[in-house]
């Protein structure tokens, strides 16, 4: 994982905001907004993922809940 894909998603999230401020249909663009919050948490997990490679510690992966969200330990 690097800085660039960080980027990447914050580019894609940003254009999927764009996409959904033109949309007239309100389902598309609650879905457009959606897709742009996946990719804002995706950023958020290169971000991380680029500092623990950086710091060089192997226990920051994080525990993931059976709902796949991140345990808050």
């Amino acid at each position: 994982m690097h800085s660039s894909d960080a980027n990447r998603y914050r580019m894609l999230a940003d254009e999927a905001r764009r996409c959904a401020a033109g949309m007239r249909d309100h389902d598309s663009q609650r879905m457009m907004l959606r897709i742009a919050r996946e990719y804002e948490e995706l950023m958020t997990r290169a971000e991380w993922l680029v500092s623990c490679k950086v710091d060089r510690r192997s226990e920051c992966l994080p525990h993931v809940r059976s709902d796949g969200q991140p345990d808050g330990n």
